[in-house]
């Protein structure tokens, strides 16, 4: 019976499980997380070394496995695509993914799930993408842990497929993921989620203002963090009652942050008709989050334990309540169900960002094991190396006669071709025109949407000035690349107000992430109004503050455009 190993590497912890490949449904048969050293899952070589540990605690001998990403970069949007063939589906889903995640369609990989429309023109999919760099971690740390990746799951495709089994058939709902470094809010309809929007605030964010705020270690702060924040204790010392505070007050930039997104949803989808709110995470139960939420949004909020995540797959017995967050792990168990029962019916499409050529490799290498094998078998039980050695030769002998005639047939071939010459330049000529006409261009709206995202909830963008990429800027890259002197990224300039003096640091913290963003910096900050302009303004440090700052767009936004659409039609440029 063949096994598969289902893994996420979390912010503190790496979980799998492994499960049979069979036509029903079974259990896991083992669940089990090891916890990550400080800072180690952006490692993929510590990672892949807690993993592989993990993996020989447990004894299993599978090697095949399969990898769910959780990563603030991730996109995943409701797309409506043309429903004749997958080249147009490609196509749709490379130019629609520069557009979200600006960067160059080669550092991407983008695929879709859903069923295509038969005879139909259009299709609803949901996309799914991903910076090429984030997928590269899930790999090596694989490789590391010596296991074969064939596939690469969706983080929130997973946490949707569970939360879609906590409730039911047909109902939409939102399911609010609160981590450590990062929070998830999704709009689910049907299913799949429809809108996913990543928060770069989650626990750690709590422990680190409570560091700040106090002055103590952050270790100290963690204990503190785990008092005040899951203990809910009424009657506290002064430090107790401090942290309490601050605890509060991270609580409500997170809920701030969940109900802006719920309304913007709701006016982009008019989702109005969805009542019901999950609440999940490893830190979903800070102090008063589940109430604040419902009185903010007006929803009915629930709070699934993981002992009734893991009910679903029937493991609830292997972990205790306060066993951390398993919906990505469940929701892989039961796409996998989905995806074997789905073969049997046909059409449907599950997506997957292992690239192509990393899932080519591993079969390859695969086969070649097997191949080899085999081979020593026979050669052992046979004992026949000298017949073995003399079909190779004729093999051999075989193979070459077949190449010649393939080149003669591939030489016909080309002189047959010459034809198309002509129109070999016209292409030539039209994606020269294209190259001009996108050189510089960038897209300014999501170039802003990606940086209102990762934002922070105390600060906001009073005046935002750039400049695109001139074509002396374009031509200074290509010579930088040609070994002169390196060109200047596009300038832009940020005019902001905030809650406090802690703002300006906020905010470079949060926008300093962004890829395509550097030389971020903060020029200027003034306290305008002491004490005055935040609802629950941070200790000593309360006031509305301006500040100004600078920073410079990537060169590869005077190209990349470009290079994309000519790439998504088929064309690639000499």
């Amino acid at each position: 019976m063949e096994r598969v190993i289902l893994f996420e590497i979390g912010s503190f912890a790496v979980k799998a499980c492994e499960i049979e490949l069979t036509r029903k449904p079974r259990p896991p048969l083992w669940l089990a997380h090891r916890t990550l050293p400080e800072g180690a899952h952006a490692d993929p070589d510590v990672s892949g070394k807690v993993l592989r540990d993990l993996i020989k605690e447990v004894g299993t001998k599978t090697r095949r496995a399969r990898a769910i990403l959780s990563d603030p970069d991730l996109v995943v949007r409701s797309l409506d695509v043309p429903a004749q063939s997958e080249k147009e589906i490609s196509v749709a889903l490379g130019f629609a993914m520069t557009e979200l995640l600006p960067l160059p369609l080669e550092e991407l990989v983008v695929d879709y799930e859903g069923t295509l429309g038969r005879g139909g023109i259009r299709a609803d999919v949901v996309m799914a993408g991903a910076p090429r760099i984030v997928l590269e971690r899930l790999w090596e740390a694989a490789k590391v842990a010596s296991l074969r990746l064939d596939r690469i799951e969706v983080g929130s495709l997973c946490a949707a497929r569970a939360g879609a089994a906590l409730s039911n058939e047909g109902e939409g709902f939102y399911l609010v993921e609160v981590g450590a470094r990062s929070s998830t809010i999704e709009v689910v309809e049907d299913g799949h989620p429809q809108l996913v929007r990543s928060l770069p605030t989650g626990g750690e964010s709590v422990t680190s203002d409570l560091s700040i705020q106090l002055g103590i270690a952050v270790d100290q702060a963690e204990g503190l963090k785990r008092r005040v924040a899951y203990a809910a204790e009424e009657s506290v010392p002064d430090q107790l009652a401090a942290a309490k505070d601050v605890v509060n007050r991270q609580v409500s930039l997170v809920v701030e942050e969940v109900a802006r997104s719920i309304d913007y949803f709701s006016i982009q989808r008019g989702l109005s008709e969805i009542s019901r709110l999950l609440l999940v995470g490893g830190s979903a139960p800070l102090l008063t989050l589940k109430q604040t939420l419902a009185e903010r949004t007006g929803l009915s909020v629930e709070q699934p334990g993981p002992r009734r995540v893991l009910r679903l797959i029937d493991c609830d017995q292997l972990v205790p309540e306060g066993g951390g967050n398993w919906i990505e792990i469940v929701g892989a168990v039961l796409r996998e169900w989905d995806r074997r029962a789905a073969k049997k019916k046909g059409g449907v499409h599950f997506a997957n960002l292992l690239p192509a050529e990393v899932g080519a490799r591993n079969r390859v290498r695969h086969q070649v094991g097997v191949a080899a094998g085999a081979l020593v078998l026979a050669a052992g039980l046979l004992g026949v190396p000298t017949a073995l050695l003399v079909q190779s030769e004729r093999s051999a002998a075989a193979a070459e006669q077949q190449a010649a005639s393939e080149e003669a047939v591939v030489a016909t071939q080309v002189n047959s071709l010459s034809r198309y010459a002509q129109l070999a330049s016209s292409v030539s000529q039209r994606s020269t025109m294209v190259t001009e006409t996108l050189s510089g261009s960038v897209p300014w709206p999501q170039v802003l949407t990606q940086i209102a995202g990762v934002a922070p909830g105390d600060s906001w963008i009073t005046q935002f000035s750039a400049q695109a990429p001139s074509l002396a800027t374009t031509a200074t890259t290509a010579t930088a690349a040609g070994g002169g002197s390196a060109g200047t990224g596009s300038p832009l300039t940020f005019s902001m107000q905030g809650c406090s003096q802690f703002a300006p640091v906020n905010w470079l913290n949060s926008v300093g992430k962004l890829g395509f963003i550097s030389n971020l910096w903060v020029s200027t900050s003034n306290l305008q109004s002491p004490g005055q302009g935040c609802s629950q303004p941070a200790p000593g440090q309360a006031g509305l503050t301006a500040f100004t700052g600078t920073a410079q767009l990537e060169q590869a936004f005077g190209s990349y455009r470009a290079d994309t659409y000519l790439k998504a039609i088929g064309v690639t440029r000499p």
